[in-house]
């Protein structure tokens, strides 16, 4: 396997093991704060650490690049963001975080994939592949388990929670949309950071209407130090993983394979927060995990077959 996809591939590993414990890591933080603080938090955060990252490495952009197409992108990278993370944590505030991710994860990466393939000549490319819509298909199937709390099959009783999710989700995916569009000569600490400027101000506003600016006062510095180092990891680490993972494997591939997180979820939950998953659950966690399976063997097989040609 090249050097390049083996990079990939270890990217996209972080960021699946990040993304299968971010939500229930944010599930114990909001029994002590709410949704907005907890967001105004990790965005000041993500712009402090990135642009320190920026400072250090020297990382320098030239001026045709942050162009109006850019800004333009960065706006709705940002905005999109903020209503992803506002409606998600609503939901993970009511919801099991296990049920949250299963869907966050499950149905978010589906609908991405759908809206990359849409929206993205060469991601429908990759998305006509054989291989691809074997491992798409079995996602969903899995998916299908995955969202099922009752343990029997058509019936779901979603509550409010789930729907707040579905929406953040799709959020979530028009962003990652985005994301594929970006200029890959542009750092992706750069990206992230201008992005989240946006966001911060956004959420800044909410907060100021809502008026919980004075709730961060009262949290405690043990919870502030957790949030500090969850953000670093989830929001700076990770999205610098799969901005990674989508520009070597692409966008598709990649959130096939993300769907593999769930199972990482059904663990961390039971021994985190004590809680269980049923049957239909476990087997769809697992169909999920066979679907990142067959889109790195496909990946490995492909580059051996060139190696030998070579």
């Amino acid at each position: 396997m090249k050097k390049e996809l083996k990079i990939g591939y270890i990217c996209i590993i972080i960021t699946t093991m990040i993304w299968g414990i971010d939500n229930v890591l944010f599930k114990d933080i909001l029994n002590y704060i709410s949704p907005n603080i907890l967001s105004f938090i990790r965005f000041a955060t993500v712009i402090i650490v990135n642009s320190l990252i920026l400072i250090i490495t020297r990382t320098k952009t030239e001026k045709s690049l942050i162009n109006k197409e850019y800004k333009k992108n960065i706006i709705f990278m940002g905005i999109f963001m903020l209503i992803g993370y506002f409606f998600v944590f609503n939901g993970l505030s009511i919801s099991k975080a296990t049920l949250v991710e299963f869907i966050n994860s499950g149905l978010g990466s589906i609908i991405t994939i759908i809206i990359l393939a849409i929206f993205i000549d060469k991601e429908k490319n990759i998305a006509k592949n054989k291989y691809v819509i074997s491992a798409l298909i079995i996602a969903v199937i899995g998916t299908f388990f995955t969202s099922n709390i009752n343990n029997s099959l058509f019936n779901f009783n979603f509550d409010l929670g789930v729907l707040y999710v579905l929406i953040g989700t799709t959020a979530f995916a028009i962003y990652t949309m985005l994301i594929s569009k970006s200029n890959h000569k542009i750092s992706v600490f750069r990206i992230n950071r201008d992005f989240t400027i946006v966001a911060f101000i956004l959420i800044s506003i909410i907060c100021a209407f809502t008026n919980e600016f004075k709730l961060l006062f009262q949290i405690d510095k043990f919870i502030l130090l957790k949030i500090i180092l969850i953000s670093i990891f989830v929001d700076v680490i990770k999205i610098a993983c799969y901005y990674k993972t989508i520009r070597i494997i692409s966008g598709v591939k990649s959130n096939i394979f993300i769907l593999s997180c769930t199972i990482i979820t059904a663990f961390v939950s039971y021994f985190y927060l004590k809680e269980t998953i049923n049957n239909l659950q476990l087997i769809g966690c697992s169909l999920l995990f066979i679907s990142g399976i067959i889109i790195f063997t496909k990946d490995y097989i492909d580059e051996k077959n060139v190696a030998n040609i070579e």
